[in-house]
């Protein structure tokens, strides 16, 4: 067995270790609390996710046994039995025999089915009410129903008749078929019962010759019905009326068709959220094993990839979600034929694999954001098509391929507020300034390529519109045009306004007029207007105002979705937790020590007051090894590797690739970097920005890199490092390099004087919003939207950006990050009376030098340091103050010499302090555009010190 699977299946009999002892445990607590059907449920799901689980890793006898276990649990938590003590002993000898089977499967012998209990499980379940008492409950809202307009034209004629039409979903599986439940003699009673009778079956499962079980039922059975019957007798006509569902489609041959799955019925949140939790990682998964398995072909990867579609469909039918469950059992019904053989793996089937764990991915997300009503997905019928044999058509995927995604939808929201600063302060110059028209045409041919990409059909009209005015010179027209996009923007980001905020916002009504207005009964519009506060055009424009407003609102779900407030997990090493409990176990011992020398000293019986001091001075001591301890423990808890993210990316670039026909290689290096979690989350968008950019702006063509004289298979490498406390990830491409002479030309028509040998004030260029070189917009790249959030992101860590390019050869962009999260040591330096941290990481030395010493070098200050000259510059003025530090002599200038990414530096402070650990906190939002202040921390008396941000400071 793969080593991974093998690690999976051990971490399964831990886990189902755990459900048995907590179930242990509720059965108990059931018994004296029969009526508590919580408790009850807990023991089914646990039982239920022992019987799933056991079955994704081949440990079939596990799964059949809990599934009979299952069967009495279920009919307990449905009220069909009552608990007593016979059933309490059959439950807990259940669980026994599943323990006992977990420790023979651990030693690979071989397990047994006690047929003895599983006959005693069936008697107590045996349900003692009428059968008329245990038809499933109606649903108020109809299920999930598809109907082939064939069927429903066929029975249309039969519902003018007035026959009940109804769709009946068998439920038999092949464990009732073995019992004797045979569907085929209900489906005769069915039959003879109706006037119309179709029958439509799912050829799909049935396996070839040699694997066929003829005690296994393979058809999965609907039928359609017209009949005098109602639901209730149509279920008397069968043993058990759980094996079957009857739903009334009548209401779906007047056109009333429903292709939704409602919400389920007092859905449990709880489960839904663990179901959401455990999806994610599985769907993380199989996209991993499945470039994994695209590669190599792996069958330990195609398994993966089985057993977590399977474990979806398992869960998402146990919870309701009728539409995740019927999408995974397609989706694995195409990977078990990969697996048998009987479907040849060919690029196509790849992209299908990729898109269907895409689909997936989006339905879960739906379910994040509290939307119930999931809809099968486009993919569903591609699947279906590979089950059935047909051929798959080889599409052009640059007209369906389309990345879009939450980051982006913020990123085109900040934009387009831009976009709408900058024409309020250019439309009023419009008519008599030329550089003014070539920014706002700048400005809404870029708000045109956003509102394309977001498909906001209106604001491409407009901006279009605008334009085409500017074109022709009707000035006066294109301003009053720049008024609705504006106010649309403005749809976008607020709420629709009332008139009367129109009116007070346009300076034609005050507050005071309005309120006055307001308490009057009659519309405000009316009473103004009577009152000769405003003219009839004013409240014409208000009104064309709101309703523009309001045509924009139908589109912020596109821009500004709602964040629900989900329980952020990570999972953690069980040994970092065994550290802290022993932490907190010696914690407890310096606490009790304490206690005894307080005592002693109460009591004064003879302790010296050195020996008193000795024995504090020894605790503080203790106190301060463990505290460090756990602050190491805290922030290794939240430190993962970064290959966590960069591994994210690998489908990425084998999406992109394949849809741009290019041969791209992503290399991982340094994957083992450990970083902040929370800084992780934040680089995953300014990353993806970069890797998108270097697939479509950078590598080139097969074709192109052959005539370079390139090898065909374009380079892309994720590289990251730590430095000091800094972290440095770098993005590096072996492509076409960036066209520095476009960015000239690009800088000159922005009105930019930049010269062409200024290289790193031309690369700035690219992290500039709307800035695109691209002369054609894709879905990918080339709509000057995204390279900015690269900037702002990491200048929001106290990082920076640095590029390097040669033409025809590539590009290489680095990030450097301070890691300077949580506690660091650091330098306590004085200047003008206040104290500021300099973080330890970056400082080289402190030295003190006559100001004789210094010398001026092109009108600056620097000095001789271990044998090259480095500039210096007093702190006062680096930080904004004038004059000269207070209390330093002519012979004494402290002196701190700092590294940074440009290289070693000296600052001039007053006096040298202390060195310290502190704790970092956030710098506090109204200072969060400092950038040379990188946190703050408080010091044991009370005050505030700044953390200096030694990158920014020069």
């Amino acid at each position: 067995m793969d080593l991974d699977m093998e690690q999976f299946r051990m971490q399964f009999f831990q886990e189902a270790r755990d459900i048995l002892d907590s179930i242990n445990d509720d059965i108990l607590k059931a018994e004296t609390d029969p009526e508590n059907t919580e408790i009850l449920d807990s023991i089914f799901r646990g039982i239920h996710t022992i019987k799933g689980s056991a079955g994704s890793f081949e440990l079939p006898e596990i799964s059949e046994f809990a599934h009979h276990l299952e069967g009495i649990l279920d009919a307990l938590r449905k009220g069909e039995i009552k608990l007593n003590a016979d059933i309490v002993d059959a439950i807990l000898e259940g669980c026994d025999v599943i323990n006992n089977m977990i420790d023979t499967c651990e030693k690979e012998g071989n397990v047994e089915i006690p047929d003895e209990l599983v006959k005693r499980f069936k008697s107590l379940a045996n349900r003692d009410t009428k059968q008329e008492d245990i038809r499933p409950v109606e649903r108020k809202e109809e299920p999930s129903i598809s109907i082939d307009k064939r069927v429903i034209s066929t029975l249309k004629p039969y519902k003018e008749k007035g026959l009940n039409i109804y769709k009946v979903q068998l439920r038999y599986e092949s464990e009732h078929f073995e019992n004797g439940y045979d569907p085929m003699i209900l489906m005769k009673n069915l039959k003879e019962n109706s006037e119309f009778y179709l029958a439509e079956t799912d050829i799909s499962n049935i396996p070839v010759i040699e694997d066929f079980n003829p005690l296994k039922l393979y058809l999965k059975t609907e039928l359609f019905l017209a009949t005098h019957l109602n639901s209730a007798q149509l279920l008397d006509l069968t043993f058990d009326p759980s094996l079957i569902e009857v739903v009334d489609i009548g209401d779906l041959l007047d056109g009333k068709d429903e292709k939704t799955e409602p919400k389920p019925i007092e859905i449990d949140q709880e489960m839904i959220n663990e179901f959401i939790i455990g999806a994610e990682e599985l769907i993380d998964n199989m996209d991993k094993s499945a470039l994994e398995y695209e590669k190599t072909k792996s069958e330990a990867s195609l398994n993966e990839i089985f057993r977590a579609v399977h474990t979806i469909k398992g869960d998402a039918a146990y919870i309701g979600l009728d539409t995740v469950n019927k999408f995974s059992h397609v989706f694995e019904d195409v990977v078990e034929r990969i697996k048998k053989g009987t479907i040849s793996v060919t690029p196509q089937i790849m992209d299908t694999i990729f898109k269907s764990t895409d689909a997936l991915k989006n339905m879960i997300n739906s379910l994040k954001e509290g939307n119930y009503n999931l809809s099968l997905p486009p993919i569903h019928d591609k699947l279906n098509e590979i089950i059935t044999g047909k051929k798959i058509e080889v599409q052009d995927e640059k007209a369906t391929y389309k990345f879009i995604d939450k980051e982006e939808e913020q990123v085109f929201l900040e934009q387009i507020l831009q976009y709408r600063e900058i024409l309020k302060d250019n439309m009023d110059n419009l008519k008599d300034n030329e550089n003014t028209r070539k920014i706002c045409k700048r400005c809404l041919e870029s708000l045109l390529n956003a509102s394309k990409f977001m498909d906001i059909k209106p604001m491409m009209a407009l901006s279009e519109r605008c334009l085409e005015c500017i074109k022709e010179g009707r000035f006066d027209d294109a301003r009053s045009i720049m008024d609705e996009i504006i106010t649309f923007i403005e749809g976008l980001e607020k709420e629709t306004k009332r008139i009367g905020e129109i009116l007070i916002e346009q300076g034609k009504l005050t507050e005071e007029e309005l309120h006055k207005a307001l308490s009057k009964q009659k519309p405000v519009g009316q009473i103004l207007l009577e009152d000769g506060k405003i003219k009839e055009e004013d409240i014409t424009d208000a009104l064309k105002r709101q309703e523009i407003m309001e045509s924009a609102s139908q589109f912020k779900d596109r821009v500004q979705k709602e964040k629900a407030s989900t329980v952020k997990t990570m999972r953690i090493d069980e040994s970092k937790i065994d550290r802290f409990t022993n932490m907190i176990g010696e914690l407890v011992v310096a606490r009790n020590t304490y206690e005894y020398i307080l005592e002693n000293i109460i009591r004064s019986d003879g302790m010296s007051d050195q020996s008193i001091i000795k024995a504090l001075k020894d605790n503080l001591y203790l106190f301060s090894r463990i505290t460090n301890e756990m602050q190491q423990g805290v922030i290794s808890l939240r430190m993962i590797p970064i290959k966590n993210v960069f591994g994210r990316f690998q489908r990425v670039v084998r999406d992109m690739s394949r849809r741009q026909r290019k041969s791209i290689e992503l290399i991982i290096d340094g994957g083992d970097t450990e970083i902040d979690k929370k800084v992780a989350d934040m680089l995953s968008d300014p990353l993806i920005h970069l890797v998108r950019n270097a697939c479509d702006h950078g590598i080139e063509t097969p074709e192109e890199r052959r005539k370079a004289s390139k090898p065909e298979t374009g380079t892309l490498i994720l590289r990251a490092m730590q430095e000091g406390s800094n972290l440095i990830i770098k993005v590096i491409d072996d492509g076409r390099g960036i066209d520095r002479k476009k960015l000239y030309e690009k800088a000159k028509s922005m009105g930019l004087d930049i010269p062409m040998d200024d290289t790193r004030r031309l690369y700035e260029l690219i992290f500039m919003a709307g800035v695109s070189t691209r002369e054609n917009v894709t879905d990918i790249s080339g709509r000057g939207v995204g390279m900015d959030v690269v900037k702002t992101t990491i200048n929001s860590l106290g990082g920076s950006v640095q590029v390097i390019s040669e033409e025809g050869k590539g590009t290489e962009i680095t990030m450097t990050i301070p890691m300077n999260m949580g506690v660091t040591m650091a330098l306590m330096i004085e200047v003008d009376g206040n104290i500021y941290a300099i973080p330890m990481d970056n400082v080289v030395e402190t030295v003190k030098l006559s100001n004789g010493r210094l010398r001026r070098i092109h009108n600056r200050m620097g000095f001789y340091y271990r044998g090259q000259v480095l500039p210096v510059e007093r702190l006062s003025i680096l930080l904004g103050k004038n004059g000269r530090p207070k209390g330093i002599s002519e012979d004494e200038m402290p002196i701190v010499v700092l590294r940074s990414q440009k290289g070693k530096f000296g600052i001039i402070v007053d006096n040298f302090v202390q060195n310290m650990e502190i704790a970092i906190k956030p710098v506090p939002q109204q200072l969060s555009d400092i950038e040379i202040i990188s946190g703050v921390t408080v010091l044991g008396d009370g005050r505030v010190v700044l953390l200096l941000n030694p990158e920014k400071l020069i």
